[in-house]
C-alpha cells in the first residue's frame, strides 16, 4: 500500500478552500483530512488532524501567520504553506520567520499547487519563484 500524505486547508473564502481540497484530493496519495476558516480552526485542525501539510490563508481572522507560529511550535515537523494574494517581501520573510516552509501566491495552476504540495513533502522549500527571485535581489544587494 503507498503512502497517502494528510493535507489541511485553512482560508476564510469557502471557494477557495473548496478550489485546493478538489485539487490536491483528485491526486491518489493525497487525503484532504481538514479545513477551516479561522486561525483558531487552523491551529484545532493541526492537533487533531495531525497533517503532513497544512495550507494557511495569511489574512484570515486571527492571522495566518500567528497560527503558523502556533502550529510550528506544537508540531515542528509538520509543512506549512502560507496562501495569499499578498506579494509584500516582508510578510513572506515573517511567514518563514513563524515557521512555514512554503508561500505560495493565490491564482497558482492546479498542477503547479500539486508539484509545490510534492516538493514542499519532500522537504523543500518551497516560495513562488517571483517572489523568490525578489528576495534573493534583495539579500544580494
Amino acid at each position: 500500500m503507498s503512502t497517502k500524505y494528510k493535507i489541511a486547508i485553512v482560508d476564510d473564502h469557502a471557494l477557495v478552500r473548496r478550489g485546493i481540497a478538489e485539487t490536491l484530493g483528485d491526486e491518489p496519495d493525497f487525503e484532504v483530512v481538514g479545513e477551516g476558516a479561522c486561525a483558531r480552526d487552523a491551529i484545532a485542525v493541526a492537533h487533531e488532524k495531525q497533517p503532513d501539510l497544512i495550507f494557511l490563508d495569511v489574512n484570515m481572522p486571527g492571522g495566518g501567520i500567528e497560527a503558523a507560529s502556533r502550529i510550528h511550535a506544537g508540531h515542528p515537523g509538520m509543512k506549512i504553506a502560507m496562501f495569499s494574494f499578498r506579494q509584500d517581501l516582508a510578510i513572506v520573510k515573517a511567514a518563514m520567520a513563524a515557521g512555514a516552509t512554503g508561500y505560495v501566491v493565490k491564482g497558482i495552476s492546479g498542477p503547479a499547487l500539486v508539484a509545490v504540495a510534492r516538493r514542499m513533502l519532500a522537504g523543500e522549500l518551497c516560495i513562488d519563484p517571483e517572489l523568490s527571485k525578489r528576495l534573493a535581489h534583495i539579500e544580494a544587494t
